[in-house]
């Protein structure tokens, strides 16, 4: 099976890896927050965390219970430590993005992370719309 990048036509202008790689730089950013109206009317931000969230981030580690705690982290933890608030914050937003959604009054109401390995790359799959 070839990978995401060989999956990438000629067409488009981008025969390499390396063509691939500085289109991916030079794209257009794209919005860093959205407000989302949620169902009951309250709204809320979603943003990409930033180092200055570790202050709210372990306020609300502090109102998870004990069992909220295991099942986030797959062991017993107390505390979040210095170190794991920084890897938990200050991510590179490509390797490690995590997004947060924040409350009006700067509550962290969730976060949803993505970490991507460098043991192991993923194929890309077209499912069944390969080849349409």
């Amino acid at each position: 099976m070839k990978g995401c990048r060989d999956a990438m036509p000629a067409a488009h202008g981008l025969t390499d890896a390396e063509d691939l790689d500085e289109a991916l730089v030079e794209a257009p950013a794209r919005p860093r927050e959205i407000v989302v109206t949620l169902r009951d009317g309250s709204r809320v931000t979603v943003r990409p965390i930033r180092p200055q969230d570790a202050a709210p981030l372990r306020a609300g580690f502090e109102r998870l219970s004990e069992e909220s705690r295991y099942r986030r982290f797959l062991s017993p933890m107390q505390e979040l430590s210095g170190p794991m608030l920084r890897y938990l914050t200050e991510v590179d937003h490509h390797d490690h993005e995590a997004l947060i959604a924040v409350g009006a009054d700067g509550t962290i109401l969730g976060v949803a992370r993505s970490v991507r390995s460098r043991k192991r790359s993923a194929g890309c799959r077209g499912g069944g719309y390969r080849r349409r």
